[in-house]
């Protein structure tokens, strides 16, 4: 069963292995007709010649403190693969509370939306499931929404404590729990995958255990502020989609028995020139959908705009309505606080004309049943 995601930002790549040679410490200065000019230690331009895999992204570089991988598509386009996860009108909005993550536990938000809302005149009611979901888990409630979250059993074979590594079981679908069945085990947070480092299509991705330490996800990005979908992650190797968290919402939203319309993440055009804008942004909000918000260490729910640049969010730290400046900074009270770098957006499809937990008629059949 396929899985996980996260994203990255590139201004300079040291220590890229090139051609198989020694590791030189280079910076990236341009790519043009096939070529990649890098900048040596010594002022030095060198060129090189790209060369792509018609498969599967091809490993480049590892950031020193790993929570950042660099790859080229087949496609030509740099990725990056970052580690995200801070340690620690809105009456139909969802607010949950921090559940063995931020960024399930606020794709559990979007879902709790849907479940509640519908969208485009149909119901979508199993996205969590024995709902209705929860519009606040700050308070004492039926857990609903945190068990579609992050399950007991995923709790089990993955999460310990923020931060620390070592899982119960060795993250294969097939010896953890049964298989995936929450949005945590979909995405993949907390998971050492060390399954997938000894699998031949990861061998040369420069995959490394721990994938995710207990709390993190990983959310993939085009640094050419291009959308990266879903579908296109699909057709990759499954180091890749299984360590996406994006990827692991289409997942999630299938295992629940509906369609995905549409899924990708994308920078924000401030970061990345031609990315996603802040006019995107309020086109899918006037269209009824709520996106993730993703910081370079965390993930909210955005649901709401004011004027140029304000946006409305459901935090996982702290209940209420909570805002932030478009491409501005966000944390908890003292901080740290951490730069807004990317969306992603998820269009559903597939729900039903009734409300599943509707059986028409109920009354006349008891009539009958009752005989009077």
């Amino acid at each position: 069963m396929k899985r996980y995601v996260k994203y990255m930002t590139v201004y300079m790549v040291g220590l890229i292995l090139l051609w198989g040679a020694p590791t030189f410490a280079l910076e990236l200065l341009h790519e043009k007709q096939g070529k990649a000019y890098y900048k040596t230690k010594d002022g030095k331009t060198i060129e090189h010649q790209i060369k792509l895999n018609a498969k599967s992204p091809t490993f480049i570089y590892k950031s020193k403190d790993k929570r950042v991988i660099y790859y080229r598509a087949p496609n030509g386009k740099i990725l990056e693969a970052r580690l995200m996860g801070a340690p620690v009108n809105s009456s139909n909005v969802p607010q949950y509370d921090w559940r063995n993550g931020c960024s399930p536990t606020s794709a559990g938000m979007m879902m709790g939306y849907y479940d509640l809302n519908g969208y485009g005149g149909l119901y979508y009611q199993k996205l969590i499931p024995r709902g209705p979901a929860e519009l606040n888990t700050f308070v004492p409630s039926s857990q609903r929404a945190n068990k579609a979250i992050s399950s007991r059993q995923h709790i089990a074979d993955y999460y310990t404590s923020y931060g620390s590594t070592g899982d119960s079981c060795d993250g294969s679908p097939t010896t953890c729990h049964g298989g995936s069945n929450c949005l945590a085990d979909f995405m993949g947070t907390s998971q050492d995958m060390d399954w997938l480092t000894i699998t031949t299509n990861c061998s040369d991705s420069g995959l490394s255990t721990p994938v995710n330490l207990d709390g993190q996800t990983q959310f993939w990005n085009y640094l050419d502020g291009n959308a990266l979908p879903w579908t296109t992650i699909d057709d990759w190797d499954d180091c890749f989609w299984e360590t996406s968290g994006m990827y692991g919402i289409a997942e999630y939203v299938q295992y629940r028995g509906y369609s995905v319309s549409s899924l990708y993440n994308q920078y924000i055009h401030e970061q990345i020139s031609g990315g996603f804008t802040f006019a995107n942004f309020k086109t899918e909000i006037d269209n009824g959908r709520p996106a993730l918000l993703n910081l370079d260490g965390h993930t909210m729910l955005a649901y709401g705009y004011l004027g140029t640049s304000t946006v409305y969010i459901r935090d996982t730290w702290n209940a209420g309505v909570h805002t932030m400046t478009w491409n501005g900074t966000y944390g908890p009270s003292g901080g740290p606080y951490m730069q807004h770098l990317s969306m992603t957006c998820f269009t559903p499809s597939g729900g039903s004309a009734v409300p599943d937990d509707i059986i028409p008629n109920i009354a006349p059949l008891l009539i009958i049943l009752l005989g009077t």
